[in-house]
């Protein structure tokens, strides 16, 4: 995840970022969820996670969507007490938008179903 930090730093933020914080930033948004189970009742959580790049160039958002797709997907095992046993992206989408500090921003939003246990 070099080039997130390097673009991003520690600019992640959950649902809205702060005023003033500048271009790019990443807020994540928890957009829904559901439980499945088995035939011998074991379950999985499916969670559905919204993750919003804004950035000053389209290059830029691409970019940061990119790393931010490697990693996610490839994220397994246990963090925090929480068992992840998949994550993939479920949709994506990209426009030009005004930021909630009126700047213009080239946004990435990639979705992901996050399975844990």
């Amino acid at each position: 995840m070099p080039e997130l930090a390097a673009n991003v730093g520690n600019k992640v933020y959950p649902i809205i970022a702060p005023k003033g914080v500048s271009l790019p930033y990443i807020t994540v948004i928890r957009d829904g969820g559901n439980s499945e189970y088995t035939k011998d009742k074991t379950g999985f959580d499916n969670i559905r996670s919204a993750v919003e790049i804004q950035a000053k160039s389209y290059g830029q958002s691409v970019d940061i969507a990119q790393a931010i797709l490697e990693t996610m997907e490839a994220t397994r095992g246990t963090i925090e007490g929480i068992t992840i046993n998949q994550i993939r992206r479920v949709d994506d989408d990209e426009d030009y938008v005004i930021d909630k500090d009126k700047n213009d921003a080239y946004q990435q939003v990639i979705v992901f179903n996050i399975k844990v246990q």
